[in-house]
């Protein structure tokens, strides 16, 4: 009897030690950019149905600078009223983002 009290205490204490343990998880998140290589390219060079689609969103801009990257993107200096921005399109002529 003595024994089964024994044995009954030592399986309740190793019971409540097991739920008194949390597991803790640390996530960590890792970002990194790439940055593209951009080769200076005659502005008339741009392929015309990309002009097209450019010229939808910055109709009245000036193109100053052209740039395309290996993978057929644009980086276009482009101005109006003496105001520049730079904005990136896919080779389709998507816009991607402006700077």
């Amino acid at each position: 009897m003595r024994k089964l009290l024994f044995i009954s205490a030592l399986t309740l204490g190793f019971a409540v030690n097991a739920q008194a343990q949390t597991e803790q998880t640390t996530k960590t998140t890792t970002t990194t950019t790439a940055t593209k290589s951009y080769k200076a390219i005659d502005r008339n060079t741009v392929s015309p149905s990309a002009l097209e689609k450019i010229g939808t969103k910055y109709g009245g801009y000036s193109i100053l600078e052209a740039y395309q990257a290996a993978d057929g993107e644009y980086k276009l200096v482009v101005t109006k009223d003496n105001k520049k921005s730079t904005a990136y399109f896919a080779s389709t002529g998507e816009f991607l983002k402006e700077e």
